[in-house]
């Protein structure tokens, strides 16, 4: 049984830079003390079996309910974030079901995409405190 204060998280991010999506798991994993489940999906967590042809309405969906669990939305805003349809795809799910999103800074940049900023419920810094105090204080406003 997992403990009351547990998070349900969503990270949306890039396969492509997924090396800053396992740094974001680390910045998580240091704080011994918070407790989260991860919906997401990476190249070794993929929602579909391997060599399996599916079309786009069937990963859809997949994503969809992945997002559906999740309380909490935490999206890797890094500037190549918008020319992702998959991330644009789960951003716009995400705001569709009323989910609350932080937006993270990815290491070294300043600026995020307009889009997200604009959608944002808040936006933090690199920083596992910064991260995890907005994830705490965004689940209370979670319906």
């Amino acid at each position: 049984m997992l403990p009351p204060n547990c998070y349900d998280l969503f990270i949306i991010h890039s396969w492509k830079y997924v090396n800053d999506y396992n740094e974001l798991i680390k910045l998580l994993d240091e704080n011994q003390t918070f407790c989260y489940t991860n919906y997401s999906t990476t190249p070794e967590h993929n929602i579909l079996p391997a060599n399996t042809v599916v079309d786009d309405a069937v990963l859809s969906q997949e994503l969809k309910n992945l997002i559906e669990k999740a309380q909490i939305i935490v999206i890797i805003a890094g500037m190549y974030t918008m020319y992702s349809r998959w991330i644009e795809y789960e951003f716009e799910t995400a705001k569709s079901l009323n989910k609350p999103i932080i937006a993270i800074r990815p290491i070294k940049n300043s600026r995020i995409p307009k889009k997200i900023s604009a959608n944002a419920n808040a936006v933090v810094s690199w920083n596992g405190e910064s991260l995890i105090a907005s994830i705490e204080a965004l689940s209370h406003k979670t319906p």
